[in-house]
């Protein structure tokens, strides 16, 4: 993410530029604009994050926590192509591509992300019970993580986790933050609906 670039200098719509592209490309542009609305999401949080880390319990200032509303629209937001449904069993989601199921893992690390800080914030486990609902938003997204990483592997081998932005990396980025979040509920010992 280069943090040089104005966010909003860029355009995020779903409608090449140029008329003359070929149809493969003008596909190949909208699932890119809707992964980049994404990338927006993580870097305007980001920008809060950096400006409001000085202070004590930053993470629930409300200027950082109106960001839940703009990253529980992004999924919402995605035509039917671009969606990836959840089987209620646990079992693996289907995938149309790598390039779906790394959009979406993007999508829920970076709900980790958001998540994240608010949940050390509210920290207080015996006076308040909001660290639960935090809690249960990233353990759930970190859930849903390792299912499309499962599903990529699977349907795609490890040049289907390669693709992904940040290649390999960001798959063990991913993992290891999902182990450190299911070992905080593991050792906090609260009950995840699932």
């Amino acid at each position: 993410m280069d943090l040089g670039v104005d966010p909003n200098s860029v355009d995020v719509s779903t409608n090449p530029p140029c008329s003359d592209i070929d149809e493969f490309e003008k596909g190949i542009s909208r699932q890119f604009a809707y992964f980049v609305r994404n990338t927006r999401n993580i870097r305007l949080i980001t920008d809060v994050s950096h400006k409001l880390k000085k202070r004590k319990d930053w993470g629930l200032d409300q200027e950082f926590v109106s960001y839940n509303a703009a990253f529980n629209e992004w999924p919402n937001d995605l035509p039917s192509d671009l969606q990836v449904q959840m089987p209620p069993n646990g079992a693996m989601p289907e995938l149309a591509s790598h390039f779906i199921g790394n959009m979406h893992s993007h999508y829920h690390l970076g709900i980790v992300m958001l998540r994240r800080p608010q949940l050390s914030a509210s920290q207080s486990f015996a006076t308040d019970s909001a660290w639960k609902h935090h809690m249960t938003a990233c353990y759930n997204s970190a859930k849903v993580l390792c299912r499309l990483q499962e599903a990529i592997l699977a349907n795609f081998d490890l040049t289907g986790l390669q693709c992904m932005q940040r290649g390999i990396n960001f798959t063990i980025y991913a993992i290891l933050t999902c182990v450190m979040l299911h070992m905080v509920r593991k050792c906090s010992g609260c009950q995840i609906e699932s």
